[in-house]
């Protein structure tokens, strides 16, 4: 691969790993800072995914209507139901394990961001060394 070659694949990779990461980190931030309020639930089922544990609950919202939802525990920090989970207020479908709940959406941006980083990086001193690629 020619020097402008990689110059312009890591240019690409750097501004494509600084967008996952900015995305990642604002979709990780923003689920973080929902005000959540703990409700009692009842554990209905469970089933594996490849993302970790879903858990079927009925749990209460503030005025007292039974509502059905499910959570994705992930896999390898999942809690133990303890007969309640967490509730966002402002909206009555958004449940779950924890008080502060993240996404795995969020997770998966920061993970390819960072891949893409190592990527550019890997560019950058492929061209100041005169590594041919």
């Amino acid at each position: 691969m020619s020097e402008n070659r990689t110059i312009a694949l890591a240019i690409v990779a750097a501004v494509l790993a600084v967008a996952l990461l900015a995305t990642g980190w604002l979709r990780h931030r923003r689920a973080r800072s929902v005000r959540r309020i703990r409700v009692s639930a009842r554990l209905l089922g469970t089933r594996s995914t490849r993302a970790g544990t879903v858990w079927e609950v009925v749990y209460l919202a503030p005025d007292g209507t039974p509502m059905r939802g499910s959570i994705v525990v992930p896999a390898r920090s999942g809690p133990r139901f303890d007969g309640t989970c967490w509730l966002d207020p402002d909206n009555l479908r958004d449940i779950a394990a924890h008080p502060t709940a993240t996404t795995g959406q969020g997770r998966a941006f920061l993970f390819a961001g960072t891949a893409a980083g190592l990527i550019g990086a890997a560019g950058a001193v492929a061209v100041v060394l005169h590594i041919p690629l």
